[in-house]
């Protein structure tokens, strides 16, 4: 047992050697102001994005770190700004930055806050970026060029989007966004986030998968509160106030982004019913790009009546 524990306490000590070594030789031959400069220029070409950074730090316990400050990408043809962040934390694999490969672990964002707009001729502004980071996927080992950027998990804390379709026009705004996205899996785990959409306030929670594929799918549950805006603002059959709650309601949404299946059941206000109790159910499918909402089947409990029926709303994000 003795000569197993001093044999074990002597790997040790050589690993601890070992890595003091790589931390020292690290921090004589890159320092930060390298390090950040390298990284901005090689992220920048990798995303084909103008990437800065205003300081960054180095921490090599218990794995190489890079602490970026006031992290910014702007869109090169139209000089827009798409992200931005307070802290960006990258964990580096230190044993592979000495096989010339940077390969990162993981990316921890606070407070980021991301610019979304589609033009009238429906391009994202973020399309080369998604384009940029789903060809960052790891290549089969046949292949004959090997990226030398390798990425991980990314973690995203305090976030916020807003996202503005020139098209409709109609501005959606997400804040308070917790998340986890997998770049390998092409997945993004939302462990909360707050949206506004008039008329709509809505807290999620959810999957969306196939990230960076044309038709994402989803899998996300709601809350909603949906108050007299919006295109409800000028309805004078809503007996209410304007920026008066309506109802309540809670929501599943499945399918891929073009074509989203809703399950719906819903409370209206006693304001909004003359104190009648009011609620029911919604199911169809939603095509978002379209402003259209097949209904499948609405039930309506009003009292002690009942109402079904179904049907289609169209210009969903128009005023009319």
């Amino acid at each position: 047992m003795k000569q197993s524990l001093k044999i074990l306490s002597t790997v040790l000590i050589i690993l601890g050697i070992i890595s003091l070594a790589a931390v020292t030789a690290l921090w004589l031959f890159f320092p930060v102001e390298y390090v950040r400069t390298v990284l901005t220029r090689e992220l920048s070409g990798r995303l084909d994005q103008e990437i800065s950074i205003d300081t960054l730090e180095v921490g090599f316990f218990p794995d190489l770190e890079l602490a970026a400050q006031n992290v910014r990408i702007v869109d090169p043809p139209s000089s827009q700004e798409i992200l931005s962040a307070e802290q960006v934390r990258i964990d580096l694999n230190i044993w592979k930055l000495f096989k010339q490969k940077l390969v990162i672990q993981n990316i921890a964002i606070n407070a980021p806050h991301l610019d979304l707009t589609r033009d009238d001729q429906g391009r994202w502004n973020v399309e080369n970026l998604i384009e940029s980071v789903g060809s960052g996927k790891e290549e089969s080992e046949t292949s004959d060029s090997v990226s030398w950027i390798e990425f991980g998990n990314v973690s995203i804390e305090n976030g916020s989007v807003k996202v503005y379709d020139e098209s409709l026009p109609q501005q959606l705004s997400v804040h308070d966004i917790s998340a986890a996205l997998k770049l390998k899996k092409e997945s993004l785990s939302i462990g909360s986030a707050s949206v506004v959409i008039a008329p709509v306030k809505a807290e999620i929670t959810g999957t969306i998968a196939e990230l960076f594929q044309s038709s994402p799918r989803l899998d996300m549950s709601a809350t909603l509160e949906i108050t007299k805006e919006g295109p409800l603002e000028d309805m004078d059959s809503i007996n209410v106030p304007a920026k008066t709650k309506i109802a309540d309601a809670s929501l599943g949404l499945t399918g891929n982004i073009k074509e989203i299946k809703c399950n719906t059941t819903f409370s209206l206000d006693p304001l909004a019913t003359a104190e009648l109790p009011t609620g029911g159910t919604i199911q169809g499918t939603l095509l978002p790009e379209e402003g259209l909402f097949t209904a499948d089947a609405i039930t309506v409990n009003f009292g002690k009546n009942s109402l079904s029926l179904s049907g289609i709303l169209s210009n969903l994000w128009k005023q009319e």
